[in-house]
């Protein structure tokens, strides 16, 4: 990862975890998913220099021990969603919504339901969240 604080004139090379996709909610607050099989995530406090795992505070609220993580959405400063899929026999089958009310410190799980199917290696993504009840999952290759 690359940033700047110059327009561009200098930039400061980051090393990241392994992942796939990551997103800020600020200059400094930043998330990324991944790692094998996208069983991580990450967050940043420092504009991402520096990143801590996440991921085992949030499995500990399951009884799973493979969690696929997607990115975060924001819906204020403060509130934000998570969706996550809970492997079960070799399946991803359950998708679980965390809610954090503190930029993303901690998690709580908030809400749940089962896909009959997933024909994919994808998380699931909250594509819209307009509010804490108000909020749209993406599931790629499933049904409910």
């Amino acid at each position: 990862m690359f940033s700047t604080k110059n327009g561009g004139l200098d930039w400061i090379r980051s090393e990241v975890p392994i992942a796939d996709s990551f997103s800020f909610i600020s200059s400094q607050i930043g998330f990324m998913a991944g790692g094998p099989n996208d069983t991580n995530l990450y967050r940043s406090e420092d504009g991402g220099s520096t990143w801590v795992d996440i991921s085992d505070g949030i499995k500990k609220s399951t009884d799973s021990s493979l969690l696929k993580y997607s990115l975060p959405v924001f819906t204020s400063d403060d509130y934000g969603l998570l969706a996550v899929y809970e492997k079960n026999q070799n399946t991803y089958n359950q998708v679980l919504i965390f809610e954090s009310i503190d930029l993303g410190s901690s998690w709580q799980l908030k809400d749940s339901f089962f896909t009959l199917e997933n024909n994919s290696d994808q998380a699931p993504l909250i594509v819209q969240a307009s509010s804490f009840e108000d909020y749209i999952v993406w599931i790629p290759g499933a049904s409910l």
